[in-house]
């Protein structure tokens, strides 16, 4: 496997960016609104998260002359993303929306990472090397977090329900988070 060109290496760490900011702003407003304290709380974290790494990714984007801005990096990976994206906002239940973010699209976003690592070379990409690992490790603490809420909630006997109309929803938004993850170049 041959190792990346700069612009090629800044575009995937754009697109990886991109979604981390968009998913800092959804989760942050989704925090104000949620329906149960836990859900908010675990919202705001993960929300914070998404924001923390998307900064250490943008850190890495280059800045020299005649490359194209952090700005003009940042894009979107794809038609696909943004519909997937648009069908998250418009879901109202904040359970299907954790439900979906946490079993599908941090796998996902973990598995993207993940590739993008398996492409690093020394000594060009150790500083991506060292922020990848860190980005992963932040998003499995996300995981964990995760777990206990769905732990908690079993035992309170008010698990979360994966109702019929919403396991319907839920297929329709993974069928578009295939469509655009992993992200590749």
């Amino acid at each position: 496997m041959r190792p990346l060109t700069l612009i090629e290496s800044a575009t995937i760490t754009g697109r990886l960016c991109y979604v981390e900011f968009k998913l800092f702003s959804l989760l942050g407003k989704r925090s104000q609104e949620a329906q149960t304290g836990e859900l908010s709380v675990f919202f705001s974290s993960a929300g914070k998260s998404h924001a923390w790494r998307g900064q250490q990714l943008f850190d890495l984007l280059p800045v020299s002359i005649g490359l194209p801005s952090g700005e003009e990096l940042l894009s979107v990976p794809g038609q696909d993303f943004e519909n997937f994206f648009e069908q998250l906002t418009v879901l109202e239940s904040d359970k299907l929306l954790f439900d979906t973010i946490t079993t599908e699209l941090y796998p996902q976003l973990l598995l993207s990472y993940s590739e993008r690592l398996n492409r690093c070379f020394d000594p060009a990409d150790s500083a991506l090397r060292k922020t990848l690992y860190r980005v992963i490790d932040d998003l499995n603490l996300v995981l964990d977090e995760a777990k206990l809420i769905r732990q908690s909630s079993d035992q309170a006997e008010n698990p979360l329900s994966r109702m019929s109309e919403e396991a319907e929803i839920k297929n329709q938004i993974v069928t578009l988070l295939r469509q655009f993850l992993p992200i590749r170049y």
